[in-house]
């Protein structure tokens, strides 16, 4: 528990406003590469996040920013794995991988981490009318538990779904996976 104290009272180096903006649009040509750039900016969320739960303000755009990427791109991010990349693994899969519990463990995550996104950006943007923003204790506990299991959901991902895409996912299916996720963001295919 004392260790648990320290990972969220410690100081943390700032967030700006442009390292949780969106992935670069060119980068949907590489459908891996650009949900690896997401997870990495859903990391640097949980950093400003932590900030918040340690009793740190942020400034407020920043604050928008978060709550902006929390309500709107989670969600696409989300569809693209498990309306896109998890069935295509799930295609592609071979039986000794043991991908089926896990990618249907990180689906059920995904709509409870949804679910406390959206109570986490409402929060934030009750409190963005400043220049600094910071969180009271109610929003703070949710902050915290989010992170912990953010953090727990993305180095799964990270360290077995995205290796095992690169590693199954032939070239075809990588084509398929970038139509659909510029589609879903209404970039021209």
């Amino acid at each position: 528990m004392a260790r648990a104290r320290r990972e969220f009272s410690a100081p943390f180096r700032p967030v700006t406003r442009e390292e949780i903006m969106a992935p670069p649009l060119r980068l949907l040509a590489d459908p891996i590469e650009y949900i690896c750039e997401d997870h990495f900016r859903q990391r640097r969320i949980c950093r400003a996040l932590r900030m918040l739960a340690a009793g740190q303000d942020i400034p407020g755009c920043v604050a928008e920013q978060i709550a902006d990427a929390m309500q709107h791109d989670l969600p696409l991010h989300h569809r693209d794995e498990d309306e896109d990349l998890f069935p295509l693994l799930r295609a592609r899969a071979h039986a000794e991988d043991g991908l089926e519990p896990l990618l249907a463990q990180l689906s059920h995550d995904h709509g409870r981490g949804e679910a406390s996104a959206k109570k986490l950006a409402a929060a934030l943007c009750i409190n963005t009318s400043g220049e600094r923003v910071a969180l009271g204790p109610p929003a703070a506990k949710l902050a915290t538990q989010y992170v912990r299991t953010e953090q727990r959901h993305l180095a799964i991902e990270n360290g077995i779904v995205m290796v095992m895409a690169r590693k199954r996912l032939s070239p075809k299916d990588l084509d398929a996976l970038s139509h659909s996720m510029k589609a879903r963001r209404g970039v021209p295919t």
